[in-house]
């Protein structure tokens, strides 16, 4: 693939798949999805590596539904793709809470996109439920 709208649509499926619960709790899938060295900055400014991520999903009693929106492709060159996006968290009455403006690298590995490292900033609520 090549820096096109095709890796785009590829990239933000991949992107949502990882805030499904059942991706979440699956650690095949997300074994699958995450790069042997992947580490996150998450939206609360915490350092996490793999099996950190790992073990939260895996302890998670409830994972929140996430609202995600503005896929955008910043860099790609046939190996590494970075995309940039917006989400928030969805409260059971469907109002927007948590926004945050997200940042993702992946790495093409032998047969999949891989996520190497992923970062989320505290964001003004610009989303809307949509």
């Amino acid at each position: 693939m090549e820096f096109s709208e095709a890796l785009l649509t590829h990239l933000t499926a991949l992107e949502k798949s990882l805030h499904s619960p059942l991706v979440r709790k699956s650690p095949a899938k997300l074994e699958r999805l995450l790069h042997a060295e992947f580490k996150e900055v998450s939206r609360s400014g915490v350092y996490l590596q793999k099996e950190d991520v790992l073990v939260a999903f895996e302890q998670a009693t409830r994972l929140p539904t996430i609202h995600s929106e503005g896929y955008r492709l910043v860099y790609a060159d046939g190996e590494v793709a970075i995309i940039t996006y917006a989400t928030a968290c969805v409260s059971e009455a469907g109002t927007l809470f948590n926004h945050a403006l997200r940042s993702s690298t992946w790495l093409r590995a032998a047969t999949n996109w891989q996520l190497i490292f992923h970062q989320g900033t505290p964001a003004e609520p610009p989303l809307e439920n949509s």
